[in-house]
């Protein structure tokens, strides 16, 4: 029977009954199914949901009209293997053949003889292990091959059948299916069940595919490694249509996060594509692992947008151990279950040290304590995420620098006597929140300090040998917010130990000393030019550089603040203009950080 013996069946059918239960039925996005109609109660509604429910809700025509005959097919075996033929009346408009539970090793040698009149072949409980070829079955339209020990399905296997509307493939020995197996170009299945299978690769275009009119993918009970091919989604174009249930099946990870990666910045990147339909999920278990800890991270209703629950569903986890069996709702009541969801992150990890991933705390922890090490690790594994640092009672004396430390959070290098910090590594480190130095050795700190916030560097109880040319370290310490339980230590020739904050006063004194003395020998005449000239100096360089050509000089600075370094309020209200400044990419000149004691004001400008 030709396609245009059906169509014009369907439209009498359609005339029949379509007045008050079927019409014909095209879907916006797919394919056309001369053989199946559509139910009324379908209309009205959107595009989206009229297609899903005619994809659901729809009947063949020869369910409806008892004027088509639709006669069943026999299996006649050849041999004792399994080889079959198929035998039938070849008078009638469609057939169906039902053998099930027998010997059958292979796919009947006539199978292709009925191309264009077997709609229904089930299959089920027999011993075919290739069903290459069946695709020659132009309009079948239910194919059940569930229970066969089928090795292997490809993105050819069901090519070219435009009519398949049911495809049941359960507990069989498939492992992989490869990319748009069952929504190749001119494929359209409605209804595919595939549960009780242990899939060691199924990607994930097999779930989200360019829009198309089904009804559902079951994949219940059934262990799932999901794989992606590259380049599946593109922005603006709709994928899905239908429901994805994977009741009581264990998952390696959410697809959505093998699409768009593990962190809730990544995530979100979900409202840049048109995915619509719903995944449903009864009994899941999940390895609550730090990518599905990066999910949880978000709120509930970014939750629900992966995870539609049924009132009576439960997601549990399957590993690891420690979480084992736990309800994941019960994180949105207690935040605090967070912090166990973590990664060991094996790849690059320093075989000495440990590396877990925290998305809960934004941080990835690597601990290498204790290992007697003498030198910061020279790699670490990409993440996301901060790094906390942990290198504490190990044999460190320089800290050189590495390739990360612009990801540092934390480095904890207490226990260490360190006695010597690059200034390159100390200008990497704008990410820092906690320099752990206690038990250090340096000699004295290095105008690098400066670049870090003093409040966050903890030098414990040893000192730092201090002189006047280091009264840089004061404003420093001033322009933060230090407190008592954080000191740093000076030690001087004069004084003994010190805290910092009051080390430099004695050099102010001095200061003001020999300024007072040189002032007074000064005769009233040269007094009242130096005033002038002082009053005037910036003036002058000013009118200079007017006149000047320039010789391509080069200016390692953008900005010069000249203040009163003997107020601490003023000190700490410049440092943070200084801060501000130096975030927004200018070069900042602060006398008393980067200029040297009793340095001559006009030199350094």
């Amino acid at each position: 029977m030709n396609v245009l013996k059906v169509t014009v069946i369907i439209h009498i059918v359609s005339f029949v009954f379509g007045v008050n239960e079927f019409h014909s039925w095209k879907s916006e996005s797919g394919l056309e199914k001369p053989n199946l109609l559509c139910t009324n109660s379908c209309l009205p509604r959107e595009a989206d949901d009229y297609d899903r429910c005619c994809a659901c809700e729809g009947k063949p025509i020869w369910q409806l009209d008892p004027s088509i005959s639709y006669l069943p097919l026999f299996v006649e075996y050849v041999n004792t293997f399994g080889r079959s033929n198929i035998v039938g009346n070849d008078s009638s408009s469609f057939y169906w053949l039902v053998h099930e539970n027998e010997r059958m090793g292979r796919l009947p040698d006539n199978l292709c003889e009925f191309n264009n009149t077997l709609v229904t072949l089930k299959l089920k409980g027999n011993r075919i292990q290739s069903i290459e070829g069946i695709n020659c079955l132009n309009v079948l339209d239910i194919l059940d091959l569930s229970e066969n020990p089928i090795s292997s399905i490809t993105n050819e296997t069901f090519s070219g059948m435009p009519n398949l509307r049911v495809l049941l493939l359960v507990n069989t020995n498939i492992k992989t299916v490869g990319p748009n197996t069952f929504m190749k170009a001119g494929t359209e299945i409605f209804f595919t069940d595939l549960s009780n299978n242990n899939f060691e690769s199924y990607d994930v275009s097999n779930v989200y595919f360019k829009r198309r009119a089904f009804c559902n993918i079951t994949m219940a009970s059934c262990n799932i490694t999901f794989a992606k091919a590259e380049g599946i989604l593109q922005p603006g174009v709709q994928y899905g249509g239908g429901e994805v249930v994977l009741n009581n099946s264990t998952l390696n990870q959410h697809p959505f996060q093998l699409l768009f990666g593990s962190s809730i910045e990544s995530l979100r990147n979900i409202n840049q594509y048109e995915l619509i339909g719903k995944m449903t999920y009864e009994k899941l278990d999940i390895p609550c692992d730090c990518n599905f800890g990066a999910l949880l991270f978000g709120d509930i209703e970014v939750f629900k947008r992966f995870y539609y629950l049924p009132i009576d569903g439960l997601y549990t986890c399957s590993s690891p151990e420690h979480l084992k069996n736990l309800n994941v709702l019960n994180v949105f009541n207690d935040s605090s279950l967070l912090d166990m969801f973590v990664c060991h992150k094996q790849n690059f990890c320093p075989s000495v040290c440990t590396c877990i991933e925290q998305p809960s705390r934004y941080r990835m922890i690597v601990d290498c304590s204790n290992q007697n090490l003498t030198s910061l690790p020279t790699y670490l594994p990409e993440t996301i995420y901060n790094i906390e640092l942990n290198c504490s009672n190990n044999a460190i004396t320089e800290v050189m620098p590495v390739n990360y430390l612009r990801k540092l959070s934390v480095l904890d290098l207490s226990g260490n006597q360190v006695t010597e910090i690059s200034d390159t590594v100390l200008s990497r480190l704008g990410n820092l929140e906690s320099l752990y130095l206690t038990d250090h050795g340096l000699p004295k700190l290095t105008r690098g300090f400066a670049d870090i916030d003093a409040s966050k560097v903890w030098f414990g109880r040893n000192s730092v040998s201090c002189t006047c040319q280091e009264k840089w370290i004061k404003a420093w310490r001033l322009g933060s917010k230090v407190n008592s339980s954080n000191p740093l230590l000076c030690r001087t020739d004069s004084h003994g130990i010190l805290r910092a904050e009051i080390t430099f006063d004695n050099c102010i004194e001095k200061e003001f000393d020999r300024t007072f003395f040189t002032l007074l020998l000064i005769p009233a005449t040269a007094l009242v030019a130096i005033f002038i000239a002082r009053v005037l100096r910036f003036d002058a360089i000013m009118l200079k550089s007017l006149f000047t050509k320039s010789k391509n000089v080069h200016y390692s600075y953008d900005v010069y603040v000249l203040f009163d370094d003997t107020n601490s309020d003023i000190i700490k209200y410049v440092l943070e203009i200084f801060r501000y400044l130096q975030h927004n990419g200018f070069e900042c000149f602060v006398p008393p950080i980067h200029g040297d004691y009793a340095d001559v004001r006009d030199v350094q400008l």
